[in-house]
């Protein structure tokens, strides 16, 4: 489906975070990325990204949307590419994010924590109510400093999006706060 097509639907629920990754458009992560480093962004877009923070966020994130198996393989054992047991579970978990047992566990209790400190809180009660990985389509039309006009091609993926309530929620996690 080429961007057009995406654009006019405007909204896709349930598409596979890998194909709206693989889109290409402008979409805030990217625009923040730029902004605070732009030499650090294009490596990240052209490496992407990996990391122990990136990929405790993406084990929190997969276990709020239920999605834990389908995103995430947990590896007990030496990270040896060398070794072909590790190679043989690369090749059945590709795309997947590689997680050590206690990375897992951590992300478990971060989700825990977050839920509870949201039943806590009333005024937050509803954040995580919605529909769920809401993938969202447009363009947008921009005249820069110079008078020229152009159509950016824009995405955006809501983890929770409450079209009732107006409002999407965003599930970030941080090494502090």
């Amino acid at each position: 489906m080429n961007f057009d097509e995406l654009a006019a639907i405007g909204r896709i629920d349930g598409m596979p975070a890998a194909d709206y990754h693989a889109i290409d458009a402008c979409s805030s992560s990217a625009l923040r990325g730029c902004l605070s480093n732009p030499a650090k962004y294009r490596h990240k877009a052209l490496t992407g990204l990996s990391g122990d923070s990136i990929d405790f966020g993406s084990a929190v994130h997969a276990i709020a949307c239920g999605k834990f198996a389908e995103e995430c393989a947990v590896w007990d054992g030496r990270r040896d590419e060398r070794q072909e047991k590790y190679r043989e579970f690369l090749a059945a978990n590709v795309g997947k994010t590689i997680l050590k047992p206690q990375q897992e566990v951590d992300a478990q209790v971060a989700w825990a924590i977050l839920q509870e400190a949201v039943a806590q809180t009333p005024e937050a009660d509803h954040i995580l109510t919605g529909d769920q990985e809401v993938s969202l389509f447009w363009w947008e039309d921009v005249v820069l400093g110079d008078g020229s006009q152009h159509r950016i091609p824009c995405k955006a993926r809501a983890d929770v999006l409450n079209a009732d309530r107006h409002y999407l929620s965003e599930l970030k996690t941080a090494k502090d706060a």
